[in-house]
């Protein structure tokens, strides 16, 4: 039984994810659709390299920023790692929040279904900052066939050509694997305090800085990468659009809206499963640990 440790942006999962490692000798899969692009560090709230020395972590830096990526390919490469920790006589602990990815994983998804939320999440923000046109010339690039067919106003079903298109493929099978899953929960008034303070912490650590490095790496917005919380807002200062402290709010706002959405979805899809609440224990990440590794061999 692996495992798996979710909840929302900025709630502590990687934390209490190296304090379980630790304790139960495991290495960490990152189950998150930003920290697998290189250079991206500080906005995406990835583990220092110290902290990668200390516990081995799996599917962090693993393609430039301008490549595709999709939940199969997660599914296979998490298979592939989960192999590797078991030869290393380690624990997997998968740890992150990107719950489509793990969703494609534990349940399998048919590509039309509505669990498919992430990955058409993700295309409908390149519409929302860049106009349905967008989608419909990304389309023309990946499959100019099936564009060629369809309406350019016909964002459904642009939307759905995308996903296959990004590789996904039509019905993707469960994994045989059984699952623990350790969900860590606080009051939303207090979530939405910490997510602006870690907002405030990445921009004294460079956030803005790494933002123009990304942008001067790969100049095109419609990179994956670049589509990216804490990124894509910074295009109107540059652009000269909005002052940067409207676009630090923004990412504040963006940030906030996306841990109400995976809080909603934690309360859909996820209320069977072991509930944390890191209140309860003062954010003490040693404490969580200790709670969950108790859980989890009691399940084990």
């Amino acid at each position: 039984m692996l495992p798996v440790i979710i909840g929302a942006t900025a709630i502590g999962k990687s934390a209490v994810a190296m304090e379980l490692a630790k304790r139960i000798n495991g290495e960490i899969i990152s189950c998150d659709s930003r920290q697998i692009y290189k250079y991206m560090d500080i906005a995406t709230a990835k583990p220092s390299v110290s902290e990668q020395k200390e516990v081995a972590h799996h599917l962090i830096d693993i393609i430039e920023p301008n490549e595709e990526y999709s939940a199969a390919r997660w599914v296979e490469d998490c298979g592939k790692s989960i192999e590797i920790v078991r030869k290393n006589g380690k624990i997997p602990i998968i740890c992150g929040g990107t719950f489509f990815y793990l969703d494609a994983l534990r349940f399998g998804f048919d590509v039309s279904s509505p669990q498919n939320a992430e990955l058409r999440e993700d295309f409908l923000k390149i519409r929302d900052t860049y106009g349905s046109a967008r989608l419909y010339k990304i389309l023309l690039e990946k499959n100019p066939k099936r564009a060629l067919n369809l309406h350019p106003n016909d964002e459904y079903r642009i939307v759905r050509a995308l996903q296959i298109a990004s590789g996904e493929p039509e019905v993707l099978q469960k994994s045989e694997e059984k699952f623990a899953v350790f969900v860590l929960s606080c009051r939303r008034e207090i979530l939405y305090k910490t997510i602006n303070e870690r907002v405030d912490l990445m921009l004294e650590k460079g956030l803005f800085e790494e933002y123009k490095f990304i942008c001067r790496k790969y100049p095109d917005k419609n990179v994956s990468g670049r589509n990216c919380v804490g990124y894509r807002e910074f295009d109107d200062f540059c652009d000269g659009k909005k002052t940067f402290e409207e676009c630090v709010e923004k990412i504040k706002q963006h940030s906030r809206n996306f841990a109400k959405r995976q809080t909603t979805w934690i309360k859909n899809r996820e209320s069977q499963n072991f509930f944390i609440d890191v209140e309860k224990y003062a954010w003490d990440v040693q404490k969580i640990a200790d709670a969950i590794g108790k859980l989890y061999f009691s399940e084990k």
